[in-house]
């Protein structure tokens, strides 16, 4: 593993891989390769994998439960619905007013 980016440059799909890593820890690319440059790419694998099941395991298991409750999914797409809807409206007046377009 490079312990530098330019060292990921011939290698897109490391770079990918140390993106993500870098993106689920909250963290820099150079900084994921200054706690993995040098080690075995086998080493870094298994530490992406422990941190993408740490962190995307609980959105699977909010996502199982929320499938459980159609209810709360309707409340939830209708209360956006009802926003959107506002937004939307003071857009269209906005654009009636530059358009020109006569209102009663």
């Amino acid at each position: 593993m490079p312990s530098e980016e330019k060292g990921l440059e011939p290698r897109p799909e490391a770079d990918n891989l140390v993106g993500i890593y870098a993106a689920l820890q909250g963290t820099t690319k150079a900084d994921v390769l200054r706690e993995f440059g040098g080690a075995q790419f086998s080493a870094f694998k298994a530490a992406l994998v422990d941190l993408s099941v740490a962190k995307l395991g609980p959105i699977g298991a909010e996502m199982k439960k929320l499938v459980q409750d159609p209810v709360y999914i309707d409340s939830i797409l209708a209360d956006g619905s009802a926003r959107a809807q506002v937004i939307a409206a003071e857009t269209m007046k906005a654009v009636k007013d530059i358009v020109g377009f006569v209102r009663r």
